[in-house]
């Protein structure tokens, strides 16, 4: 039940953070450095998290550490408002992804040791 709480809880965050991110979508969301590379990781990890648990497909973990990193340093770099809120939105979106991976790993090795 935890897990099914927290999980529940991660993809309600992360779809509101993508909500607030898609406000966005008008503005020039290109001039941030490597978004879509970036964006294209996340759906690639998402969807990863997806496959998971129902087709059985752990593979190693996804870490998002260096991503968050870049996306702080673009934050504080930032002499822009609006790209700063961008940059922001976009880092709660990864976090969130990558909280979801870690709960979704441990969801498996916690039902893994009960069977």
């Amino acid at each position: 039940m935890r897990h099914a709480f927290t999980l529940t809880y991660l993809n309600h965050a992360l779809l509101s953070h993508i909500s607030a991110l898609g406000a966005h979508r008008e503005t020039k969301m290109r001039e941030i450095e490597n978004i879509s590379e970036m964006a294209n990781r996340v759906i690639v990890i998402l969807n990863k998290a997806g496959m998971y648990l129902s087709e059985n497909k752990h593979e190693n973990a996804t870490n998002l550490s260096p991503m968050l990193l870049e996306l702080k340093k673009q934050i504080i770099a930032s002499d822009s408002n609006l790209k700063k809120q961008q940059l922001r939105l976009f880092y709660n979106v990864v976090g969130a992804t990558e909280k979801i991976i870690k709960e979704l790993q441990e969801t498996w090795m916690d039902s893994k040791n009960q069977n």
